[in-house]
C-alpha cells in the first residue's frame, strides 16, 4: 500500500505552504465533484469485499460505482456494467 497522500505538517507554521495547498486542492477536487454529483442519488447497493471490512463497494442509482480500500487508502470510481 502507498503511504498517505498528505503528510501532516510539523506545526511550526500556521499556514500550509502554497505549493502543498495547491496539491491538496487538486487531490480532493475530484472527490468534491463526485459528492456534488451524488449527494441526492440513492445508494442502491453496498458490499464489503473482504472479511476485514476495509474494502467496500457502493453502487448509486445513476450507475456510479465507488470502490474503496481503507487499508491502502485508495479508491476507484467507475460505472456499473450495462446489462
Amino acid at each position: 500500500c502507498p503511504k498517505s497522500y498528505f503528510e501532516p505538517f510539523d506545526g511550526q507554521d500556521d499556514l500550509i505552504p502554497a505549493e502543498a495547498l495547491e496539491q491538496e486542492i487538486a487531490r480532493v477536487q475530484p472527490l468534491a465533484n463526485l459528492q456534488a454529483k451524488l449527494f441526492d442519488r440513492e445508494m442502491i447497493q453496498h458490499r464489503f469485499l473482504d472479511n476485514t471490512l476495509r474494502r467496500q463497494r457502493a453502487v448509486y442509482a445513476d450507475g456510479t460505482v465507488i470502490t474503496v480500500d481503507f487499508e491502502c487508502n485508495t479508491y476507484t470510481i467507475g460505472k456499473a456494467e450495462q446489462k
